[in-house]
């Protein structure tokens, strides 16, 4: 069936010519001072709508307890941070939503007009309205615009009427328009409305008059009204600018560059005291700061916005055909990402001569004139594989790539080419203090030192291995180096006149300690030396390292983690350590809020010489702008969504209108959804929760949630659930209380009977026999009951040993493929109701059969041990590694997308290139979004093609299953 577009003109998506961004951010920048502009977007989470491929989305609204509602053709999606409620409606189509006093969301759509609220057992429902309105009005009026409520009502406004019913859903009075029409909003206390052929009017005692200078908008269509924060309005219509009317005159706002006029803004909302925000057709997002007479566009969508609601805490969601985006407005962080031109994981970011070149797996790239505005990233075309490092020879450059040095001259001043052979792996670049256009090279074998005032160069340059790629290198003195390699541990190297080299390892002799990886990183504070292992950091005093736990920084680090660590211009010194980052302000280190609540972490740290920070993640950079306040911690609050009793195949649903729903039958088996809607747009939130009575602990906190709970005993039950936002502070908690009824023999009417036939004995005279024989039953009974509940303890003891045992691998101790194939169904399960991507790594040792005969099985299983610690070293909550068999494993990824899944194939390739093994690995790719009647061995099979792929292409390599939309 063919998509129909019932918006208005004015919101209909037009094709415009590409680059739109670009010419509009170029209309903006004269309105902004150079001090107010603000690099990259703000970073975003989007979450796929639930949405057939032809549907479309036309508003968006949030409730008291941070529900989000989508309007759509015949149905209101709800969100509630987790998964995804559908709440059909009548009409063709939803149009409109708007929120109520009370909390409750008002729909208007094609032909109907209702009310989504929750019904006596706390269960939301639609309530359809448009039966209460009068037969005259009731059939053909199409549309609902807008709609708007105060204390007393609500307002629908079609195109030629307005009805308002009060909040009981009673209708209370209806207005009509010849002219048709336009905006309705609430301005303070008073409805104002567009008369179109009339002005611009305003309710005042139950009647409609005309507002000072309304008669100005007699035939100019009014899209939107806001207040301006300064008194007066804000008046949004086809002409080309915003207008400001106040005290019955307008003054043009010409803050609206145009190439997005009017006509191209999508929808309205107000996020604070003075800042508005609008969408554009093309995906954009217009913030205007009307007290400062500034604006900023930023790139939040590739698709029509249908709707914007703001946070509280600042942020902002929208909605456009396919999802759902938390644009995070008040986060510090800015994002450069794939729309930018940044592309590939980032290994090395430097500005040079005002540009900034970055370096990455896909090559190497330049934003030119940074200072002038948005960075826009282009790729350098060289024929060469990853960039790793890159500095400045004069006017030209050095590049630093996978096989060999490269040296790009001045432009116009000759091509660029290869210096070296391609044998000497180069990854870290670092000039000489005192040596003209000296420099030393680490490679992935040791250091060499390039001279390129020898002409012509050496064909093999001077240099010495360290058994260990170079990681970082400082010069401490002119022509000695401290190195630090990824698997060796540090070296002490001097370079000679002549630049031949010798080395000597660093012991604890030298005061530094290693962990049993020996990985290492140096680097340089200031006037000030330090080293970091997985055993701690520590400061070179000139002769030798001492113990420094930087200020602080060592005892927040992870166990294990080794940090790099820059100072700016300013004196603030800024950390990446395990994804995590941290700054020390003069005062103390803090960790940094994450710049993204899902997909690849921080993996490189980068200081420009302007005191910028930026880091690096896969296929993004992200900008802290610390001059921004740090958001508000949350306390996520818990909300009931569902609960039920499951038995013989059957779901009986339970009410949740409070926390003491009512009564359980006997040993009960019970679920219970919850969410913490409010928190949706932190970081991610978890949840833990415990049985009073049964449970001796709080659960571990897990994205989970849902409780399933099976057999409960009788008496009262408490549920209790508490959650918390990423590492945030934990929520208060809140319970769910039932009281369960006994079985048969534990009942009241049971007891009474014992009794009686108790009592019956003993009037038969045998009142003392029959005490010694119950008193000794009940001794009976009470040892029978101890033996058993001990039994049955060490039983669930042993089967939970056995479970776990039955989980894991023998030889590697990682999830076994029994484990890895029930967390695969589970996960399909969830990503199937939520609508998220899930992506699979199938892994394979290269040749690990010649391996094994050449060296022994021994040997042979200790490779694939240390395979398995690398590749699950990084597991969380979203990841899992398995042994799947023999040298294959793999990695189930959650909330997680293809772009995402390869880049983090590549990590995992490059990592195991790097461990001492032997051995390298092939990786197969696969993403999808589940979709009913497709089977999970759907994203296997093709993960597994893509390994086929891999390894038939020759190996040591990743390839990808391709776009598995349609799987």
């Amino acid at each position: 069936m063919a998509r129909v577009d019932r918006r208005p003109p004015h919101q209909r998506l037009t094709t415009t010519p590409g680059g739109l961004r670009w010419l509009v951010l170029l209309a903006f920048v004269w309105l902004i001072p150079a001090a107010a502009l603000s690099l990259g977007d703000p970073p975003a989470q989007r979450i796929p709508l639930p949405l057939a491929p032809e549907a479309a989305t036309y508003d968006l609204a949030r409730d008291a307890q941070g529900l989000l509602y989508v309007a759509s053709e015949r149905e209101v999606l709800v969100f509630d941070g987790v998964r995804w409620e559908h709440i059909p409606t009548p009409g063709l189509l939803t149009r409109s939503l708007a929120r109520g006093p009370g909390g409750q969301i008002y729909v208007g759509g094609y032909n109907h007009i209702g009310v989504i609220a929750r019904d006596r057992d706390g269960v939301l429902a639609y309530s359809d309205w448009t039966e209460h309105l009068p037969a005259p009005l009731r059939d053909g009026f199409d549309d609902v615009w807008e709609v708007c409520s105060d204390a007393s009502n609500v307002y629908f406004r079609t195109l030629h009427q307005v009805f308002a019913f009060d909040h009981a859903g009673r209708f209370a009075e209806a207005w009509s328009a010849p002219g048709r029409f336009g905006a309705i909003a609430f301005m303070g206390d008073e409805l104002w409305v567009q008369w179109r052929g009339e002005g611009l009017k305003r309710r005042v005692a139950g009647n409609f008059e005309m507002v000072p200078g309304g008669e100005q908008f007699a035939d100019t269509q009014i899209y939107h009204l806001w207040p301006h924060p300064l008194g007066g309005q804000i008046v949004l219509s086809q002409r080309p600018h915003l207008q400001w009317l106040r005290d019955g005159k307008l003054t043009e706002l010409p803050l609206l560059p145009p190439q997005a006029p009017p006509t191209a803004l999508t929808t309205q909302a107000t996020l604070a005291s003075g800042i508005a925000a609008s969408g554009v057709k093309d995906g954009h997002l217009v913030e205007l700061d009307l007290a400062g007479n500034q604006a900023r566009i930023s790139a939040i969508s590739n698709d029509f916005i249908s709707g914007l609601v703001p946070e509280p805490n600042g942020d902002l969601w929208a909605v456009d055909d396919e999802v759902l985006v938390n644009v995070q407005l008040a986060s510090p962080w800015r994002v450069l990402d794939a729309a930018d031109g940044v592309r590939g994981i980032q290994s090395e970011l430097r500005d040079i001569g005002g540009n900034w070149y970055g370096l990455s797996s896909a090559g190497i790239y330049v934003a030119r004139e940074v200072a002038a505005g948005h960075p826009r990233f282009e790729r350098i075309d060289l024929p060469i594989g990853e960039a790793w490092s890159i500095a400045a020879d004069g006017p030209a450059l050095l590049v630093a790539e996978t096989y060999a040095l490269w040296r790009l001259p001045a432009p116009g001043s000759g091509a660029a080419h290869a210096i070296t052979h391609d044998r000497l792996h180069p990854r870290q670049l670092l000039a000489a203090q005192s040596t003209p256009r000296r420099f030393y090279v680490g490679s992935e074998s040791g250091v060499s030192v390039l001279d390129l005032a020898s002409d012509p160069l050496p064909p093999e340059l001077p240099q010495i291995g360290l058994g260990s790629t170079a990681d970082s290198l400082v010069e401490i003195s002119p022509g000695r180096l401290l190195v630090a390699t990824q698997t060796n541990g540090l070296f002490d190297v001097s370079v000679a006149a002549d630049a031949s080299l010798s080395s000597a390892a660093l012991t604890d002799a030298a005061g530094i300690r290693y962990g049993a990886d020996r990985g290492s990183h140096v680097f340089r504070l200031g006037a000030s030396v330090y080293a970091a292992t997985t055993a701690g950091l520590f400061r070179w005093d000139a002769v030798r390292f001492v113990d420094d736990g930087l200020d602080g920084l060592g005892a927040l680090l992870q166990s294990g983690a080794i940090p790099m660590v820059v100072q700016g211009s300013d004196g603030r010194r800024w950390a990446l350590s395990a994804g995590r980052a941290y700054l020390h302000d003069g005062a103390s280190w803090r960790e940094l809020e994450p710049p993204a609540r899902t997909g690849p972490g921080l993996r490189s740290l980068h200081m420009l010489s302007d005191g910028r920070v930026v880091f690096g993640a896969a296929s993004r950079l992200y900008l802290y702008e610390s001059e921004r306040p740090p958001r508000p911690a949350t306390e996520p609050l818990i909300e009931w969504r569902r609960a039920w009793l499951e038995g013989d195949g059957q779901r009986t649903p339970l009410p949740l209108a409070s926390d003491h729903p009512g009564n359980l039958p006997a040993r009960p088996t019970l679920r219970v959804q919850f969410a913490a809607p409010a928190a949706a747009g932190e970081a991610q939130v978890l949840f833990r929760q415990r049985v009073l009575g049964i449970d001796s602990r709080w659960s571990d906190w897990s994205p989970v949630a849902e409780a399933r709970l099976g057999t409960l005993p009788s008496g009262r039950m408490q549920l209790q659930i508490q959650a918390r936002a990423g590492a945030g502070k934990p929520g208060p908690v809140r319970a769910l209380e039932w009281e369960v009824a006994p079985l048969w023999q534990e009942s009241l009417q049971a007891r009474l009977l014992l009794v009686g036939a108790l009592l019956l004995l003993g009037g038969l005279g045998a009142g003392a026999v029959t005490r010694w024989h119950v008193n000794r039953l009940r001794a009976r009974n009470e040892q029978l009951e101890h033996i058993v509940q001990t039994r049955t303890a060490d039983l669930e003891h042993a089967n939970k040993q056995l479970r776990a045992q039955t989980l894991r691998d023998g030889l590697t101790g990682i999830a076994n493929r029994r484990a890895f194939d029930d967390s695969l169904h589970e996960a399909w399960q969830q990503a199937l109701r939520e609508g998220s991507s899930l992506a699979l790594l199938m892994i394979d040792a290269d040749h690990f059969k010649g391996y094994n005969d050449r060296f022994g099985h021994l040997q042979g299983d200790e490779v694939l041990r240390t395979l398995a610690r690398a590749l699950s070293a990084d597991d969380h909550a979203d990841r899992l590694s398995a042994r799947w068999g023999g040298e294959e494993f793999a990695i189930l990824m959650t909330h997680m997308d293809l772009s995402g899944a390869s880049a983090e194939a590549e990590r995992v390739r490059r990592l195991i290139q790097r461990y001492p093994l032997g051995v390298t690995v092939s990786v197969g790719v696969a993403a999808t979004v589940p979709v009913p009647g497709v089977a999970v061995s759907a994203l296997m099979a093709a993960a597994d093609g893509a390994l086929y792929a891999a390894k038939t292409a020759g190996r040591n390599r990743v390839s990808t299953a391709g776009s598995l939309s349609t799987l």
